[in-house]
């Protein structure tokens, strides 16, 4: 007889999982998958490749100095979670209170039983820019909302030294096209296109120098340019509102998948493509900030 082993909404079959396999049933879903035993260096490997195909859809982050916030966003977190294996992200149903919605998401491992939950409040009053009616509007902080409850229960749920290497090889992978950028167009070009592509997005170049601490773009640095080219991505793609990327504390954001679209030049830089390129508005990015 097959035990039965329930965890919320998740039930893992364990009588199935003795024999090499694994039904998971989630509302409304059922599933059988072989289960292979996961192996750390093989997902090590295979973390950091995918983390360098991302380029700047991998991470989240602002601010200047010792204030900087980084972090990996939504798209790393599920590519993070789907190379990991053996494992399942669910969402409870929705508590829809006046004023917000509190998100419930949990994620556990069926290899070891281990599970975590976390919840996420979104704010039914949060801005976002845009010609947009209110309805797509209430749909874009839903969805946002939803994203980062699932990020943050993915991120609690993976190992942290792997996130750790996963996050630092997208980020210098980053930095490595910007330096080539860099050098093939000079740096003064390099930020003014980066500046335009801020203002395409809704954020004025003097609301760009306040959030990232300097007083004119010449300041501007490698590592500023990092963090500006994710946060143009994370409102681009709608895992993030603008004013949650770039506060606008003083003074008053259409990249492509490629770092020289974001910044407007050639296509001098090709790299590989973005295995994990979001939805339209995907599913539930920048998570536990």
């Amino acid at each position: 007889m097959s035990a039965i082993a329930s965890n919320g909404q998740t039930i893992v079959d364990m009588g199935a999982q003795a024999a090499g396999l694994a039904r998971t049933q989630t509302r409304g879903t059922q599933s059988l998958v072989m289960m292979q035993p996961r192996d750390i260096k093989v997902f090590e490997k295979k973390a950091i490749e995918e983390a360098s195909l991302l380029g700047e859809r991998a991470m989240y982050g602002w601010g200047a100095g010792k204030d900087r916030i980084e972090g990996p966003a939504w798209p790393l977190t599920k590519s993070l979670m789907r190379v990991y294996g053996n494992c399942s992200l669910d969402m409870e149903p929705v508590q829809d209170l006046a004023d917000a919605w509190v998100f419930t998401a949990r994620a556990v491992d069926h290899e070891t039983g281990y599970s975590i939950s976390r919840q996420f409040r979104q704010s039914k009053k949060w801005e976002v820019h845009g010609r947009h009616a209110e309805a797509r509007k209430e749909d874009v902080r839903f969805q946002i909302g939803q994203s980062k409850a699932l990020r943050n229960v993915a991120l609690a749920f993976l190992p942290e030294w792997l996130v750790d290497k996963a996050f630092d090889a997208a980020k210098g992978n980053i930095r490595a096209d910007i330096e080539k950028a860099v050098t093939t167009h000079g740096m003064e070009k390099v930020v003014a296109r980066a500046i335009e592509r801020a203002a395409s997005i809704g954020c004025s170049e003097a609301r760009l120098l306040a959030v990232m601490g300097r007083k004119a773009r010449q300041a501007i640095t490698v590592e500023d340019l990092i963090i500006i080219l994710c946060g143009i991505k994370a409102v681009e793609t709608k895992t993030d509102t603008l004013d949650d990327v770039f506060p606008a504390s003083t003074g008053d954001s259409k990249p492509g998948n490629k770092l020289n679209d974001a910044l407007g030049l050639n296509d001098a830089h090709e790299p590989g493509p973005d295995p994990t390129a979001p939805e339209d508005v995907p599913p539930a990015d920048a998570g536990a900030k």
